[in-house]
């Protein structure tokens, strides 16, 4: 909160006003988009250049961020409302710096529960497009659909490879994967000094369930494929039979692991990935990617957005119909955060209750990340 009242502060200024002037209901409804609008386009509003950024995106911020009339400015009146609802009859329509700031507060901590329609329409869009049940996006079908007027999936493919959201297993046929795309520091709003509001992750409150019913760090492969077939997600039904090769790959992770299947390695992540392919996302090995939002990106002097000419060529290309489905690469090496053996309890019980955490979270639909 300490930030936004920075930043209200320079507001405040840049308007010819100071804390001793109140302001009334439109006056603080327009003092806190100006604070919220400069978290969504990165900007610190200390600059001329950035205050007028702000200044000028402001009419148009239907347009640089669709959910700003959807969800934000309908949880902005009711904050505002109910602030002006607990002041005195006689200064109903006069709120101080003070009640602003704290209104605004309050805002900046909703902020993130207003993705929730966001991001479930961006997965939406993306299943819309599935290539063949893989939980992947064709990129010729992802840059067809920027190319429509999707305002989103413009990203170039070098960015997409540093999200880590391109399987390139065939590199004639790119695939976009949904779940790593989603959680992607693209689709990040709001950024701070100290964090993002980004879509959360699905798969933490399917392992947070997998845990509960679990109660232990690592399990025979026979006990996950019975907890995973009775854990639904939003694409994948309660009591499914998993296919023989989910059963294969399960088992060859415990043969590594004297015939258990630890619940935070590589491996099993990768093992849910194909087992809740729009829930989980795929995980690289260590070093392979390295996620950067899209300011910081932009920054390096590399455009995020892929050119007019780039996105043209890859949407030209055709697929061949009715042919195999190329399965994405399994690549059965283990990174453990903690050898198994040599585990203690406690790091258990701490990541149980971060499960726990993470399913909270998700039905607010997004998660805030630690920034930079």
């Amino acid at each position: 909160r300490d930030e936004a009242r920075e930043r209200l502060r320079i507001v405040y200024t840049a308007l010819g006003a100071d804390e001793s002037t109140t302001a009334d209901s439109q006056q603080a409804a327009q003092l806190v988009d100006a604070v919220t609008a400069s978290y969504i386009l990165n900007e610190d509003l200390k600059s001329h250049r950035s205050r007028w950024t702000v200044k000028e995106a402001l009419p148009r911020m239907a347009e640089e961020w669709p959910d700003w009339n959807v969800s934000y400015l309908p949880m902005q009146k009711k904050v505002l409302d109910s602030r002006m609802a607990l002041l005195a009859p006689s200064r109903r329509e006069a709120m101080s710096f003070a009640e602003v700031a704290d209104a605004l507060g309050e805002v900046v901590e909703r902020f993130g529960g207003t993705q929730v329609l966001g991001c479930t329409s961006l997965k939406g869009k993306l299943m819309s497009m599935e290539y063949q049940g893989t939980g992947r996006v064709r990129l010729a079908a992802f840059y067809n659909a920027s190319l429509s007027g999707h305002w989103q999936f413009s990203e170039s493919q070098g960015y997409l490879k540093t999200l880590g959201a391109l399987d390139t297993t065939n590199p004639q046929e790119p695939l976009v994967i949904i779940p790593n795309y989603v959680v992607g520091q693209s689709n990040c709003v709001g950024a701070s000094r100290y964090h993002d509001s980004c879509c959360v992750s699905e798969c933490e409150a399917l392992l947070a369930q997998l845990e509960r019913l679990l109660h232990a760090p690592a399990a025979a492969p026979e006990q996950v494929v019975a907890a995973v077939e009775d854990i639904p997600s939003s694409t994948v039904p309660r009591g499914r039979s998993l296919d023989t090769l989910l059963r294969h790959r399960l088992r060859a992770i415990a043969a590594d692991h004297g015939g258990q299947v630890p619940l935070s390695g590589r491996l099993f992540a990768q093992w849910m990935h194909f087992a809740y392919p729009r829930e989980c996302s795929y995980p690289h090995l260590a070093g392979e990617t390295k996620p950067v939002n899209i300011f910081d990106w932009s920054r390096s002097g590399v455009a995020f957005v892929a050119s007019q000419d780039e996105m043209e060529h890859v949407a030209n290309q055709t697929g061949r119909k009715g042919g195999p489905v190329l399965g994405a690469r399994w690549v059965h090496t283990e990174e453990l955060p903690v050898p198994l053996a040599t585990r203690p309890l406690g790091l258990f019980t701490f990541h149980a209750a971060a499960a726990v955490v993470a399913l909270a979270v998700l039905t607010l639909g997004v998660a805030r990340r630690a920034g930079r």
